[in-house]
């Protein structure tokens, strides 16, 4: 497969309980530039609501199979309830990455995901999507491996967030993953996260906290928002037409038949 064929930017968000303020102020900044976006959804609200009548949307899940998980106790539990969420889901992420590979042709075969994008492959240069087939029938499962990962960045000792940067600009699938929590933050190192959630713990769930309670906790310097508005601006200025998951399945499809 020709890389270059693939040499595009793509943005995802892992909703991840986030409070409704935080939602909408990503949506807002998406709109603003025209920037695409798949947006991985773990919950209902309003603000997701809201990001259903978008087109600039796409609306995926984003299953936790953990024990303790609210979206039930057994892999069809957990799954039905977040397509419950968005019934006409094509896209997948599953929470924490967490995978293997018979939950992966089960999404595939019994649930009808045509779209995977739990491989994380960090900074990776000359990355493309790939097919899984899941059954005898040869049915076909999309699996796209993203770049770059904003917990991740902010674990990095010497974590960059400058994006002129030629790491940004390679060659190949640049999927990029954000948690409206930690651009609500502007995290960092991540230790306003951890203090934030460890004060409101047994007291309220993050996605009711207010942009009052979240104000103490916020980073005024370099970080996670700094670098998401960046990308968005950079993306926009030089335009850099930015793409779902489905559509990467549909050029896909397109250079495959």
């Amino acid at each position: 497969m020709n890389t270059q064929g693939y040499n595009l930017y793509a943005l995802t968000v892992d909703i991840d309980w986030a409070p409704d303020f935080m939602i909408d102020e990503m949506a807002s900044a998406f709109i603003e530039r025209n920037i695409r976006c798949t947006w991985f959804v773990t919950h209902s609200s309003p603000a997701v609501d809201r990001l259903r009548s978008n087109p600039l949307f796409e609306l995926g899940i984003h299953p936790n199979f953990f024990p303790g998980s609210s979206h039930g106790s057994t892999e069809d539990e957990v799954i039905k309830y977040c397509l419950d969420l968005v019934p006409n889901a094509k896209s997948v992420r599953t929470h924490a990455l967490y995978q293997n590979s018979r939950l992966i042709a089960k999404l595939s075969n019994e649930y009808g995901l045509l779209v995977d994008c739990s491989l994380f492959l960090a900074a990776t240069p000359g990355l493309i999507p790939h097919v899984l087939y899941t059954n005898r029938q040869h049915k076909k499962l999309l699996r796209i491996p993203f770049y770059w990962e904003d917990d991740v960045e902010c674990f990095n000792s010497r974590p960059n967030w400058d994006i002129q940067s030629n790491i940004f600009k390679t060659n190949g699938l640049k999927m990029f993953n954000f948690h409206p929590m930690y651009v609500g933050l502007n995290e960092f190192d991540f230790r306003n996260y951890e203090l934030i959630k460890g004060n409101y713990q047994g007291v309220k769930s993050l996605s009711q906290l207010t942009k009052d309670e979240v104000a103490p906790y916020l980073n005024d310097g370099p970080g996670v928002k700094s670098f998401f508005i960046d990308l968005l601006q950079y993306l926009n200025s030089a335009n850099h037409p930015t793409y779902t998951a489905s559509d990467i399945l549909n050029i896909y499809n397109s250079n495959n038949e």
